[in-house]
Formats: structure tokens, sequence, C-alpha cells
């Protein structure tokens, strides 16, 4: 999968919130996704060799409402800005909220 990114003209990851945090499998993904393109310098410049766009999907059993005093606004915020500091394009996010489990 890691060498299917390389070469996408974009990257879609959809993910359900579970506790409050995207599913196990999803955070190990990003991990290894975002890994080699992290560079520990001062310009934090991505490794990434080109710019692709990107989004997230998440789809979760709670409301609109409850969205930021769950702080899932602050995690959602967190994971866009990851996605788009590793491949310098714009990160679009769709929350499918108050799904029924």
């Amino acid at each position: 999968m890691l060498d299917r990114v390389k070469v996408a003209d974009a990257l879609i990851i959809g993910s359900p919130v579970y506790y409050g945090a995207e599913s196990a499998s999803t955070r190990a993904f990003f991990e290894r996704l975002f890994f080699p393109y992290m560079k520990y310098a001062k310009d934090r410049q991505s490794l990434f060799p080109r710019r692709i766009n990107t989004a997230m999907i998440y789809t979760m059993n709670v409301s609109e409402k409850m969205l930021t005093p769950m702080g899932l606004d602050r995690l959602f915020g967190s994971t866009k800005i990851c996605m788009e500091m590793h491949f310098s394009g714009p990160c679009e996010l769709l929350l499918s909220s108050d799904t029924l489990q």
C-alpha cells in the first residue's frame, strides 16, 4: 500500500471513531505512512517527493454538537495538519456524525 501512495493522484483514508479516536488499524497505518517522509529539521519540510491532495472520512455515533466538547475537533484537526504537512497539499475532512451502531 505504501508504494501505491507514492504514485497516487490523491489519498483518501476513512476510519470509524472508537473511544474518541480513529481505529487502531488506521492509527498504525498513519504511523507507517507518515514516518518515511518525516524530517527532523527546523524547516520540517516533508520528504514526500511531490504534492498530492488528501482527505479523511470519519464516521461516528456522535452528534455534531458533541464534537467539540468531546475534543474530536482537535483529533481531526491534528490529523489534517499531519496530512497537509507530509503530502504538501490540502486535506479535506468529511465527518459523518450521528451514525447508528
